[in-house]
C-alpha cells in the first residue's frame, strides 16, 4: 500500500471515528477490492483501548434477525440455543465497557447480499441512542437462558456468550442485575457506546 493510500485510510478512519463518537452507525460503500472491510476493522481498533477486533458477520441470502440474536441448533443429537453475532457483540460490549476497554462493535460485511429490513428490522429503533435503554435486543428465552448461565456459572458458557474469559461471567451478572434495577424492560439492551458498522458492495 502506497503512502498516499495509507494517509487516505488514516483520514477516513479519523472522520469515521468522529461519526461514531457522534452516536452514528456507519455504512461504508464502494466497489469491490477498495478496502472497505480493512478500513472498518481499522476504525474499530481505533475506538478501543486494546485495538480490539469487531465481531464480523458476512451478509448472505436468508440471514435473519433471529440468526443474529439467538437460534436453536442441532448438535450431537440434541438441540441447543446458540447466540448470534449481535448478541455476542452486545454482551461483550457491556462487559468490556465495565472493564474500561470500550465496546466490541458488530461489523456486517457485504450488507447488500442480504435483506437489510429482515436482518435489522427489530433493531432499527434501538440503533438510535435515544431509545437504547427502552428496547431489549436480547429478550425472551435467550434472555432467561443467559441469566441461568451467569447465575449458575456454567463451565465454558462464557465462550458461547462471546466473552473472552470465565471471570467475565461475574461482570456480566452484575451488569444484568444493574440493568434490571434501572430499567423497566425485560431483556438486555444495546449499550449507549455500541455501534454497528457495515460494508456494501455497489456492484453486486
Amino acid at each position: 500500500m502506497s503512502s498516499s493510500s495509507i494517509e487516505l485510510y488514516v483520514k477516513l478512519a479519523m472522520y469515521a471515528k468522529i461519526l461514531l463518537i457522534a452516536q452514528k452507525n456507519l455504512l461504508l460503500v464502494g466497489a469491490p477490492g477498495t478496502g472497505k472491510t480493512r478500513l472498518a476493522r481499522l476504525i474499530v481498533a481505533g475506538c478501543t483501548n486494546d485495538l480490539s477486533e469487531p465481531i464480523i458477520v458476512v451478509g448472505r441470502d436468508g440471514l435473519s434477525y433471529d440468526r443474529l440474536v439467538a437460534y436453536y441448533s442441532s448438535e450431537n443429537g440434541s438441540i441447543a440455543l446458540r447466540f448470534g453475532e449481535l448478541s455476542q457483540a452486545v454482551l461483550s460490549s457491556w462487559v468490556r465497557i465495565g472493564r474500561g476497554l470500550g465496546p466490541r462493535y458488530l461489523l456486517i460485511d457485504e450488507l447488500n447480499r442480504c435483506n437489510a429490513d429482515v436482518l435489522l428490522g427489530e433493531v432499527f429503533t434501538a440503533l438510535d441512542v435515544e431509545h437504547r435503554m427502552k428496547i431489549p435486543v436480547i429478550r425472551g428465552h435467550a434472555y432467561y437462558y443467559i441469566k441461568r448461565l451467569i447465575e449458575e456459572g456454567v463451565e465454558n458458557s462464557y465462550k458461547d456468550l462471546g466473552l473472552d474469559a470465565p471471570e467475565e461471567l461475574e461482570i456480566l451478572r452484575k451488569i444484568v442485575s444493574e440493568i434490571e434495577k434501572r430499567s423497566e424492560i425485560d431483556g438486555i439492551p444495546m449499550p449507549y457506546a455500541f455501534r454497528i458498522l457495515a460494508t456494501m458492495n455497489i456492484y453486486d
